[in-house]
């Protein structure tokens, strides 16, 4: 029985260089069976199997790589806080999305000056409104810690851009909609683009409920705002579907159509939301002070 076990055991956890072999003949053979047309060849299903066998193996030492990975982390000060400091985790985030945004939004408005172009100009004002709230919700996080009217006000503030953010919204999937405009990704990469969309809706959604407890009102409402953003990326992901395995034109600008409105009639509902939730808060606030 011991040998069986041990067996199991080689078999479950060979050593990095089988590994690593496996992984070179699987990646080019399927490439090759996927290329050539030869999905129903007996070959192809050796492959699978073997295949499926790689992926096994190469995801049984993840949960011990991850444990031995927190631990090395947790030595760490900065990063022992980022993961035990909800607050600061939230401004560090906050940061930096304010940084991507506003470098990914002059790339896009100056692609629309080169190129002439209405489609990257909409999305460069789309970005360069999501750069200023978030500018200004990271400055109000990191300087005003103590002063809740403060940040009520700048979340409020924000909630009114993001109106102004849903107008230019609308000029993008108009323009979308009208010219059969859209995203699309080389290759296999819409599947990374799916995924990731995906994760991002989801991570909107729980960071939305988990940092309600927190007393910061510029970070509930960045959150609100990411949320909005996801909501963006999911009808992104649709038109590139469209454009990659889509061959109805007229099924795919009705749905589009149907997407972007909702999208919008969400972006504005949150807006809505977060000026009257800022405007309770800071009504408490102020009664609090009087």
């Amino acid at each position: 029985m011991s040998r069986w076990k041990e067996l199991a055991r080689r078999l479950a956890r060979p050593g990095l260089g089988w590994r690593m072999l496996l992984l070179l003949l699987c990646g080019p053979g399927l490439i090759w069976v996927f290329a050539g047309g030869l999905e129903e060849s007996p070959i192809s299903y050796a492959l699978y199997a073997l295949s499926t066998y790689t992926l096994v193996i190469w995801c049984i030492p993840v949960p011990g790589f991850v444990r031995r990975l927190r631990e090395r982390l947790y030595r760490n000060r900065l990063s022992r806080r980022y993961l035990t400091d909800l607050v600061f985790r939230g401004r560090l985030t906050l940061v930096l999305s304010a940084l991507i945004n506003t470098a990914f939004a002059l790339f896009k408005l100056g692609t629309g000056v080169v190129y002439r172009s209405v489609w990257f100009g909409a999305l460069g004002a789309y970005y360069l409104l999501l750069a200023i709230m978030r500018i200004l919700l990271a400055a109000s996080a990191l300087r005003c810690r103590t002063d809740r009217r403060r940040e009520y006000r700048t979340a409020r503030l924000c909630g009114w851009l993001l109106l102004a953010l849903t107008v230019a919204l609308s000029s993008v999937i108009l323009q979308m909609v009208r010219d059969g405009r859209g995203y699309s990704y080389p290759g296999y990469l819409i599947f990374v683009a799916a995924l990731y969309t995906f994760y991002s809706v989801a991570a909107a959604v729980v960071n939305l409920f988990r940092f309600r407890r927190l007393e910061s009102p510029a970070l509930m409402a960045s959150k609100a705002l990411g949320f909005a953003v996801a909501l963006v990326s999911l009808l992104s992901l649709q038109t590139a579907m469209f454009a990659a395995f889509g061959s109805d034109f007229e099924a795919q600008r009705l749905m589009n159509a149907l997407t972007g409105a909702g999208v919008c009639a969400a972006a504005l509902a949150i807006a809505i939301w977060t000026i009257r939730w800022a405007n309770r808060g800071l009504q408490t606030a102020e009664e609090k002070e009087n």
